[in-house]
C-alpha cells in the first residue's frame, strides 16, 4: 500500500508539473503587484490580492489579475489574449487582463475580481474540461482502461481457483494496465498543449492533433493568411508630361487627407523615395468605395478605381493606354490618376506576400500534403500572382464565403482530409466545417471563435512545427501504449508463476508507470 500511495503521489505531481507548465507557456502572469493604499504603495503577492484593490502598474511590469483602468494611460500588449501583434490603448474605463503586460505608460487598476477568477481560470478549466476535445488515441485508452479493470479481478480469482496460493492472487492484483494508459496519455497531451503554445499556436483539445496528422490537403485563404493585408505601391506608370514621380509625388498629396490602407501605402511610398509635396490642388472630397475628387489650377483631379475614373468621370482611355497599364500593373491593383479630363498615370497597388511563405509551402508538400490550395475572393489576376509566388499551382478566385464552404465540403465528399487556414469573417464558414480549422492570430473574433487551432502570429512555418508536432504526439500515443501493455501484462505473468513476489511486481509496475509517465512529458522532437 505504501508503494501505491507513493506511486501515485509521484504520478499527480509529474501530471501537475505539466499543468503547471502549459499554463506558464500560455500566460505569463507576475507573482507580485504594487498594492496602493492611499499615499502609500507597497509590494504584495498576487495571492492577497481581493476584489476592489488598487493596483499600480508601470512600463515593462506584467498586469496580475483582471480588472478596470481607473486613472493613467498606457500601451498594453495583449499578445498572449488576443494575438495582437501591437501594443494597444488602455485608459480610463477600459478592461485589462492578467498576462497581459505595459509597454508604455502608467496605470493604477482596480481589481475586478479575486485572482482565482481570472481568464487564467477559464484557461485551466478548458484544460481540465477538455473530454470532449480528446484525440481519439486518448479516449481509445481510457475506455480501455476502464474496461480492463474487472478483467484483473476475474484473472485474480481464476488464479485463486485454480492455484489455491494467496501469494499469486495477490500478485495478479497489484499489477494493472488503467494507470499507465490514463496517466501517459494525459501526460503526452499535456505535454504536446504546452509545447504548441510555446512554439506559437494554441490548440483547444487533443483530438485536433489527430485532425492535423490525418489531414492530407491544406485550403489557404489569401488576404491575411498568405499576404500581409497591408497594401504597398509595387509600380508606377506615367505619361507624357506625368514621369512616374511627379504621377506618384502628386497621388500622395491627394491621398494624405484619408487614412484608409492605400491611401497610407500611396503617402508611405512617396516618403520612401523621398518626395516632397506641397498641397497645390484645392479641397478635396473623398468619394466613398470609388476615389477622391479635387482641382489643380481649376481642372478637376480625379483618382481612384478604373470604374470610378474612366465610367463615372468620362475620363478617356484609348485601347494602347489600356493595354500598357494592364501588360505593366499585370496582378497588381491599379489606382488611375486623371487631370483634366485625361488620364495621366495609374500606380500599381499590392498586397505582399508574407516572409516565408513559398518556403513553408515547400515544406508542407515534403510533409506529404498532396493538395495544397489558395481560396480568395481578389480577381483571378491578383491571385495568379500570389499563387505564383508561394509556390501554389491551384487556386480558386472571385470566391464568396459561401463559395468557400462550398469548396471545403465538396473537397471532404471526396475522401479529402481537410485542414483549412483563414484569418476573416468571410474565412468562418470553410473554418467551421473542416475537419481541422486554423485561425491566424491577427484575424478577427469570429474566425479565431470557430477555429479549433489559433496561431498567434502571422508565421506559416508554425503551421509546419504544428504537422511535426501532431505526426510526434501520435507515435508517441501509440509507442507508449505497446509499452504500458506489453510490460505490465510481462509483470503479471511473472507474478502469477511466482517469478517474482507480490511486492516486487507492485514496484515494478509503479517504476514504470513513473518512467513512461517522466518519458511522456518530455519536449517532442520536430524533424
Amino acid at each position: 500500500m505504501f508503494l501505491l500511495d507513493l506511486g501515485e503521489t509521484l504520478e499527480e505531481y509529474t501530471e501537475a508539473r505539466s499543468q503547471g507548465a502549459l499554463i506558464d507557456a500560455l500566460l505569463n502572469v507576475g507573482e507580485t503587484a504594487q498594492l496602493v493604499q492611499g499615499d502609500v504603495e507597497m509590494r504584495v503577492d498576487v495571492a492577497d490580492l481581493r476584489q476592489g484593490d488598487l493596483i499600480a502598474v508601470r512600463m515593462g511590469m506584467p498586469i496580475a489579475v483582471d480588472g478596470v483602468v481607473e486613472s493613467g494611460i498606457a500601451m498594453v500588449n495583449q499578445a498572449s489574449l488576443t494575438g495582437e501583434p501591437l501594443a494597444v490603448e488602455r485608459t480610463v474605463g477600459d478592461d485589462v487582463f492578467a498576462g497581459t503586460s505595459v509597454e508604455e505608460g502608467e496605470v493604477l487598476v482596480r481589481v475586478k475580481a479575486d485572482p482565482g477568477q481570472t481568464r487564467l481560470r477559464s484557461i485551466v478549466s478548458l484544460v481540465e474540461g477538455a473530454a470532449q476535445y480528446q484525440s481519439a488515441r486518448q479516449r481509445h485508452r481510457e475506455k480501455l482502461a476502464s474496461r480492463i479493470v474487472p478483467w484483473n479481478f476475474l484473472l485474480a480469482g481464476i488464479v485463486a481457483c485454480v492455484t489455491r496460493s494467496i501469494v499469486k492472487t495477490s500478485a495478479a492484483l497489484m499489477v494493472d494496465y488503467s494507470c499507465g494508459l490514463k496517466l501517459t496519455g494525459s501526460i503526452a497531451v499535456l505535454s504536446a498543449m504546452r509545447q504548441s503554445a510555446q512554439a506559437g499556436f494554441t490548440v483547444k483539445g487533443s483530438k485536433y492533433f489527430d485532425a492535423v496528422c490525418d489531414a492530407d490537403t491544406i485550403v489557404f485563404d489569401k488576404t491575411g493568411t498568405l499576404t500581409e493585408a497591408t497594401p504597398r505601391v509595387a509600380k508606377v506608370v506615367g505619361s507624357k508630361g506625368w514621369p512616374q514621380r511627379e504621377v506618384l509625388r502628386f497621388a500622395a498629396c491627394l491621398e494624405e487627407h484619408f487614412p484608409h490602407p492605400v491611401a497610407r501605402a500611396v503617402v508611405n511610398a512617396a516618403a520612401e523615395r523621398g518626395l516632397g509635396h506641397r498641397a497645390l490642388h484645392g479641397d478635396v472630397e473623398y468619394i466613398v468605395a470609388h476615389g477622391i475628387a479635387s482641382t489643380l489650377e481649376g481642372q478637376r483631379v480625379v483618382i481612384g478605381s478604373e470604374h470610378f475614373v474612366v465610367e463615372d468621370e468620362g475620363v478617356a482611355m484609348n485601347a494602347r493606354q489600356k493595354a500598357r497599364i494592364d501588360h505593366e500593373l499585370e496582378g497588381l491593383s491599379p489606382l488611375y490618376l486623371a487631370v483634366g479630363g485625361k488620364l495621366v498615370g495609374a500606380i500599381g497597388v499590392e498586397d505582399p506576400l508574407k516572409e516565408g511563405v513559398a518556403d513553408a509551402v515547400r515544406q508542407l508538400r515534403e510533409l506529404g500534403f498532396g493538395r495544397i490550395v489558395m481560396l480568395t475572393g481578389d480577381n483571378a489576376r491578383t491571385a495568379a500572382r500570389i499563387a505564383a509566388e508561394a509556390g501554389l499551382t491551384e487556386f480558386k478566385a472571385d470566391l464568396l464565403p459561401e463559395d468557400k464552404h462550398a469548396f471545403v465540403k465538396e473537397l471532404k465528399a471526396q475522401g479529402c482530409k481537410v485542414m483549412v487556414v483563414g484569418d476573416g469573417v468571410n474565412d468562418a464558414p470553410a473554418l467551421a466545417v473542416a475537419d481541422v480549422g486554423i485561425a491566424m492570430g491577427q484575424g478577427t473574433a469570429i474566425a479565431k471563435e470557430v477555429a479549433d487551432i489559433t496561431l498567434s502570429d502571422g508565421d506559416l512555418s508554425s503551421i509546419v512545427a504544428l504537422v511535426k508536432l501532431s505526426r510526434s504526439f501520435s507515435e508517441r500515443m501509440d509507442r507508449t501504449f505497446f509499452q504500458v501493455m506489453g510490460l505490465n501484462s510481462a509483470y503479471l505473468v511473472a507474478g502469477i508463476a511466482g517469478i517474482v513476489t507480490p511486492q516486487a511486481s507492485s514496484l515494478l509496475h509503479n517504476a514504470t508507470t513513473i518512467g513512461l509517465s517522466l518519458d511522456s512529458g518530455r519536449p517532442y522532437e520536430l524533424q
